[in-house]
């Protein structure tokens, strides 16, 4: 069997920023790679200088996994070859053992002639492919054939699996890319989900999450963000639970951020953290340019720079947690009267509910309309959403594969300008016991208010209007 991992180049700095960190560009056929870009341990794959690389290969069967990827079991494995030895077996056995994989990555999966290329359970490593699949990116800028982008106004994440570039496409989560066929398949679900207690969810949960934390912390810095909500304070008790060093921050100078800093501030202090508050300022220069070029939505472009300068260790580890409201009924727990998202006028629907309505109506209702329900037409005939009725309930399913894969996979892309972005709850042994819970139970968020009643974190509340109340 051959095996390597490569340690990416260390660098850091706005003078030595090179563009589309952490990238990779794999086609079939030349195509210009971006500057620095090196070969591959495959055919065709071409990797950033400071992307994290795996690769274990026996005969015509091999796993290339580039970006952070862990097991959520105790033990740490080398993730190529724990997949590796899986595909040996079968498919089947192959999704079984990604399924305990947590992180931000993408595999090539290459066995015979077939390739498979998927990423991480939430698509938070983003993979992006042209037209007739000859060409797939980490950036969708780097494979758009034109520099146009659409004019169509969108928030939390461009309609369907679309880009604002006419020949790119999102892949999203749950569906994969096979080669030389050409085609998107969808392999999740792969069965029903099974029934699970509060109690038994918010315990595999917190050790997921705390062994797959501890394997990413080895000789790393860890850094976790830190606000008043619960998605925050659950992250706070796995990295409480975990026994790990980390410090906690919190971004921003206006108001909207002044309960988060104040609120923060105060959690940290209560229980011996080290918490700073890095100010934020427009991204300017080359930062700006690079940013513009990584990515086609910002997200707080205004905190990189500052970011930076607070980690200022690349490799260091960026712990967050926005995922967690896939395990809580993101749209249902808000509203039960939402159009059911199983059409392409039904995700509309609910989409142009996060799209301010002066917005639309500024671009014209019609037309936003029409345009915007061609590209969930787009998403529903590709990731073939609609396989899954019965098994998932379409508004986790669409939070999960449109709302986290279309908007937060792109926020990652701007934390890669200052360290490696880690959510420990991001694999799909993980999200199958959260959505295992009763819908009730879930909606109040019982397993998450487990997790931090486990860890002793102090009794305070979420969110509050203000701050010291």
């Amino acid at each position: 069997m051959d095996m390597k991992e490569r340690t990416p180049e260390a660098h850091f700095g706005q003078n030595e920023m090179r563009p589309y960190p952490r990238g990779f560009v794999y086609c079939r056929s030349f195509q210009k790679v971006p500057d620095g870009y090196v070969q591959g341990p495959i055919s065709g794959l071409y990797v950033a200088p400071d992307a994290r690389v795996q690769f274990a290969g026996c005969g015509d069967i091999s796993v290339t996994v580039v970006g952070i990827c862990v097991t959520t079991r105790d033990n740490l494995v080398d993730s190529a070859c724990f997949l590796l030895d899986a595909l040996k077996k079968g498919d089947g056995e192959f999704f079984d053992a990604e399924g305990e994989l947590c992180g931000r990555y993408v595999i090539f999966a290459k066995k015979g002639e077939r390739i498979w290329i998927l990423n991480d359970a939430a698509a938070m490593r983003s993979v992006f492919y042209r037209d007739d699949l000859s060409a797939v990116a980490s950036h969708a800028s780097i494979i758009a054939s034109s520099g146009e982008v659409c004019d169509l106004p969108f928030k939390y994440g461009f309609p369907g699996n679309g880009t604002p570039y006419a020949d790119v496409w999102l892949l999203t989560a749950n569906t994969l890319i096979e080669l030389p066929a050409g085609k998107v398949i969808r392999y999740w679900p792969r069965g029903a989900i099974r029934d699970v207690e509060v109690g038994v969810a918010a315990r595999f949960v917190m050790d997921a999450a705390v062994a797959s934390l501890r394997h990413v912390a080895r000789n790393r810095t860890v850094r976790l963000s830190l606000t008043a909500g619960m998605d925050s304070r659950t992250m706070l008790a796995v990295c409480k639970s975990s026994g790990i060093e980390f410090e906690a921050y919190t971004y921003g100078n206006g108001k909207d951020t002044e309960i988060d800093r104040l609120f923060a501030s105060h959690l940290a202090s209560m229980l011996g953290l080290v918490h700073t508050v890095v100010p934020t300022t427009p991204a300017k220069g080359r930062l700006e340019q690079l940013l513009s070029r990584a990515t086609y939505a910002s997200h707080h472009w205004s905190a990189v720079g500052p970011l930076q300068e607070y980690f200022r260790d690349p490799d260091a580890i960026a712990v967050s947690a926005n995922l967690l409201e896939i395990g809580r009924c993101f749209y249902l727990s808000k509203n039960d009267s939402l159009p059911q998202p199983v059409t392409a006028r039904g995700m509309r629907e609910l989409y142009s509910t996060r799209v301010k309505r002066a917005v639309r109506e500024s671009y014209g209702l019609e037309k936003f309309n029409s345009r915007a329900e061609k590209y969930f037409e787009k998403f529903l005939l590709v990731s073939q959403f609609n396989s899954a009725r019965g098994i998932v309930d379409p508004y986790d399913q669409f939070y999960w594969e449109h709302r986290m894969s279309a908007w937060h996979g792109l926020n990652m892309l701007e934390r890669d300008f200052y360290a490696q972005a880690f959510i420990p709850f991001n694999s799909r042994s993980v999200w199958e016991k959260l959505l295992g819970v009763p819908m009730e139970q879930r909606k109040k968020a019982d397993v998450f208010n487990e997790m931090i009643r486990m860890a002793d974190i102090p009794s305070l509340p979420f969110n509050p209007d203000r701050w010291p109340m």
